[in-house]
């Protein structure tokens, strides 16, 4: 449970992280958080699109593909 438990933690850690994109843009404001919830529902919203897609797999894959930014921005 306490494998469980840290990977809960490091994920809510996205919201507190701004995207370091913005940096180079000059504008704007973002946590990571809000850039991964933003991605999956595009993503739902194109596999609904195209019923061949593996949507599961899909959404997973945008959900975690952040996640490693709760330890390198800190």
């Amino acid at each position: 449970m306490k494998r469980i438990a840290d990977l809960l933690f490091e994920a809510r850690m996205l919201r507190h992280i701004p995207r370091s994109g913005f940096q180079f843009l000059g504008a704007g404001h973002e946590s990571v958080a809000e850039h991964v919830y933003s991605t999956t529902f595009i993503a739902y919203t194109m596999a609904q699109l195209h019923p061949e897609i593996d949507r599961l797999k899909l959404m997973s894959m945008c959900l975690v593909h952040d996640l490693p930014e709760a330890r390198t921005e800190i």
